[in-house]
């Protein structure tokens, strides 16, 4: 179990190029005081897939996918 949560806490390389931990909180941590959309979103920034968020949250995938393309969606006037 350590080692498992040693692997999480592993750096990574970035799109940006710059290292950071691979994931900075758990899914329970980003899901215990915020909303679920936000949550949602910090998770995936965080690193984590659509499919394990959907998975922590008992929901399907492509809930998740809707939710994330209706927070980075701008209405055309």
């Amino acid at each position: 179990l350590q080692i498992l949560k040693e692997i999480e806490r592993q750096k990574v390389i970035t799109a940006d190029s710059t290292n950071r931990p691979a994931y900075q909180k758990s899914l329970q941590e980003h899901f215990s005081d915020a909303k679920r959309n936000e949550a949602i979103i910090l998770a995936l920034e965080d690193g984590y897939t659509q499919a394990r968020i959907a998975e922590h949250l008992g929901v399907s995938r492509s809930l998740v996918s809707k939710i994330v393309k209706s927070v980075y969606s701008t209405s055309d006037p």
